[in-house]
């Protein structure tokens, strides 16, 4: 991404909050808080980032469930590749997809005996534009 991108999108993103507890990344996500506790943050796709007082998130990585329930509808809910995909993503790219009209993730995946392979996927702009109307309703 180019530096003036970047920025564009660090502006854009400026009024969202930075870091979101456990409870309201499951409630912008629609799912139980048991299942963001158990699977996203185990798996590494939502880590705890803050762990004083309540457990918190980074926006990006709520952003990056988002993506992986997206490719979850798309590749099956048990898909690896899903969440290889969701965890490839960096965190500019996720911010953008907070701010994107066309919500499309362009990433790249390196196996062993595939290679590097680069997946472009366009993702449910509706479910996406929930979830940045949800994160635009945390304070901040």
């Amino acid at each position: 991404m180019a530096v003036q991108a970047v920025l564009e999108v660090a502006r854009d993103v400026g009024d969202f909050p930075r870091y979101l507890t456990v409870a309201e990344a499951a409630r912008v996500l629609d799912v139980p808080e048991s299942r963001f506790r158990a699977s996203w943050r185990q798996n590494g796709i939502c880590p705890a980032a803050l762990t004083k007082g309540l457990t918190q998130v980074r926006r990006q990585d709520v952003v990056r469930a988002a993506v992986l329930v997206s490719l979850q509808a798309i590749f099956g809910e048990q898909s690896g590749l899903a969440v290889e995909l969701a965890k490839a993503a960096t965190s500019e790219q996720l911010d953008a997809l907070l701010v994107a009209s066309t919500p499309t993730l362009q990433v790249t995946r390196s196996g062993v005996s595939t290679g590097r392979r680069e997946f472009t996927v366009e993702l449910d702009r509706d479910y996406l534009a929930q979830v940045r109307n949800q994160i635009a309703q945390v304070p901040a």
